[in-house]
């Protein structure tokens, strides 16, 4: 959907936009004249381009209007008394949202949950090596289980998703036990768009013969989290661990370093079966280790190189300045030790 424009009648036009994209088009309209509403989708993403998305609406729009989990319905001075913000997320920090807002977070709108019941398993004992895991529960699925439907494995980079793939097709192109037509397929942010619709896309099939498809095993990095719909999806196996990007103030670079996900995570690789058919997820680790998640991972802000960040802002106080509207955004810096080398 990116970049593509819809219109949907005379009167509407909806335009599906990156938020780099939304960015440039402030850059030339700074109170967005053109627009109603503003989605924003997958808030909880808390990426350093989100964050100053809100911080630059908030100081934008006179009326905010929140949606999904929140409803904001607050009146405020400026340019634009007709521009809704609409934020959507299903696990996102609504608390802090409300406060940001300075509105009562319990005024929300809660759309239904997923339509299947998912069964979850957690490990019995902390697991030694992840990538076996992986194979041991594919095995189980498959053989133990008998299951006929599709499953995505959450690695954490794109050598662990190559790592578990190797692991699976040997032991697809070994065994001694009769298996089914396996497909396994990697799905990570650099692959290509064709190898990617590979993963997702939906083969026409006799639904009579549905035990008899191809069944495809997706080995992917938490890209596939959100905002992505497996059609035949049935098992999820989450090995608990993502890679953050992470500045080394003392050595003055940047890093991705692998990291226990949060509750707000995990909620949302279980959500990837449940949709179309029941599922079960597999979690790599025990549910006592579950407990102790935090519940939303750190935003970028807290863990990256702010030089992007302080130039970005400096920016958007120079739009807000263009167009009319005093103050600026410095008030929402962040503090002193997060700019310290």
């Amino acid at each position: 959907m990116r970049l593509k424009n819809l219109v949907s009648s005379s009167k509407t036009y909806i335009h599906n936009v990156t938020d780099g994209t939304l960015f440039n088009i402030i850059r030339s309209d700074p109170v967005l004249s053109k627009y109603d509403y503003i989605f924003i989708d997958e808030v909880h993403e808390r990426s350093i381009n989100i964050d100053h998305l809100l911080l630059y609406l908030r100081t934008v729009s006179p009326r905010i209007l929140c949606r999904l989990k929140l409803t904001i319905q607050l009146l405020r001075s400026g340019k634009r008394p007709t521009l809704h913000l609409v934020l959507l997320s299903a696990t996102g920090d609504f608390v802090r949202l409300g406060e940001y807002f300075s509105i009562d977070h319990e005024k929300a709108i809660t759309l239904p949950s997923l339509p299947h019941q998912v069964k979850v398993v957690y490990a019995t004992k902390p697991i030694k090596d992840l990538v076996v895991f992986s194979l041991e529960t594919v095995k189980r699925i498959y053989l133990e289980e008998k299951c006929t439907g599709d499953t995505l494995i959450f690695a954490w980079g794109q050598d662990q998703v190559k790592d578990i793939m190797k692991k699976i097709n040997e032991w697809i192109n070994t065994s001694k036990v009769s298996l089914p037509d396996f497909q396994v397929f990697p799905f990570f942010r650099d692959l290509p768009k064709e190898e990617k619709d590979n993963a997702t896309s939906e083969p026409s099939y006799d639904p009579k013969e549905f035990d008899h498809r191809p069944i495809k095993i997706i080995v992917s990095t938490n890209i596939a989290e959100t905002s992505i719909t497996f059609p035949f999806l049935e098992r999820v196996v989450n090995l608990g661990l993502a890679k953050e990007k992470t500045y080394d103030a003392i050595e003055n670079r940047s890093r991705l370093l692998a990291s226990p996900i949060s509750k707000s995570a995990e909620i949302q690789r279980a959500g990837r079966v449940g949709r179309t058919r029941p599922g079960t997820v597999y979690h790599g680790y025990t549910e006592e280790t579950s407990k102790k998640l935090q519940p939303h991972h750190s935003p970028s802000a807290v863990r990256e190189d702010l030089t992007e960040a302080l130039f970005l802002r400096l920016s958007l106080s120079s739009y807000l300045k263009k167009a009319g509207i005093e103050g600026g955004l410095w008030d929402e810096l962040p503090g002193k030790s997060l700019m310290l080398r």
